[in-house]
């Protein structure tokens, strides 16, 4: 091999290293202009946005318990109106609220849009006659008497209950006493906080005690703890519900497993009983 030829070879290897070279030096710099014009996009629209402060306790955190503020949101604390705000973006914050208002609200498993059983609007000739009928709400300022590894729940007589002579309210017991054979519909709600420490989940039944002391499960309900881990309520319900035979003397009475974490609300926790 010549000199000459050597050296072409030699020029043109160098010349493919140096074009190797500037197409990735291109590539990075195309690399690096890109990620700082999307910055500075994100930037300009980030600053474009409205800031604002709102009260802490209006904001949905998601984890049910407002201990922070929302992602995005930096707290600050008024000292001299000792008052904790969430200040960020308007938008952060208008869609923290509506999370807020809608859990409390309208969520059909926090505050479900449940009354009490009333055939008073259907014209039916049959239920005419008045039915008996006996509805409580639960007693939050009364303790809780344990009963079978559970907890009895108290209950206190609601104002649209009447007395009547099918059913009594035993209230010092918390029974509801059985003065007519019959078929009854039995209906029970508890309002629950969520809380993920019970390994055994949250039970919720309605027992019937006989004239000969002996105890029946009628309905039992229980909240794993998988179904107690939600990420973006801060309460669960609990509804049971179905009609019984009766007898003259039973008793009933309804029990859960941790009655410390019952939801205080309006018709959030209720038991009825209804002649059918």
């Amino acid at each position: 091999m010549s000199e000459g030829t050597t050296f072409n070879f030699k020029y043109k290897r160098y010349t493919l290293k140096l074009l190797i070279t500037c197409v990735i030096g291109e590539l990075a710099t195309l690399l690096i202009l890109v990620v700082y014009w999307r910055g500075q996009r994100e930037r300009s629209l980030a600053l474009s946005q409205q800031q604002m402060c709102y009260p802490q306790h209006k904001l949905e955190t998601g984890d049910g318990r407002n201990v922070s503020c929302p992602i995005g949101l930096a707290l600050k604390n008024d000292k001299t109106n000792k008052t904790s705000n969430c200040c960020g973006e308007m938008s952060v914050i208008f869609n923290s609220a509506l999370k807020k208002i809608t859990s409390e609200r309208y969520d059909s498993d926090i505050n479900p849009e449940m009354i009490f059983f009333d055939l008073k609007q259907f014209s039916c000739v049959a239920i005419q006659k008045q039915i008996p009928t006996l509805s409580l709400t639960w007693a939050a300022e009364k303790n809780s008497v344990p009963v079978h590894n559970h907890f009895k729940v108290s209950w206190k007589r609601h104002p649209s209950s009447v007395q009547i002579s099918a059913l009594s309210f035993l209230e010092i017991e918390d029974t509801v006493l059985v003065e007519e054979t019959g078929f009854y519909y039995i209906l029970s709600q508890l309002t629950l906080k969520v809380d993920k420490t019970f390994a055994d989940g949250v039970g919720h039944s309605v027992h019937a005690l006989s004239d000969n002391s002996s105890t029946s499960v009628l309905l039992e309900d229980t909240m794993l703890p998988c179904q107690m881990a939600s990420d973006s309520l801060s309460a669960k319900t609990s509804v049971i519900g179905a009609v019984f035979k009766l007898n003259q003397g039973d008793r009933m009475y309804v029990a859960t497993s941790h009655p410390n974490i019952i939801k205080q609300g309006l018709k959030s926790n209720y038991f009825s009983m209804y002649k059918v």
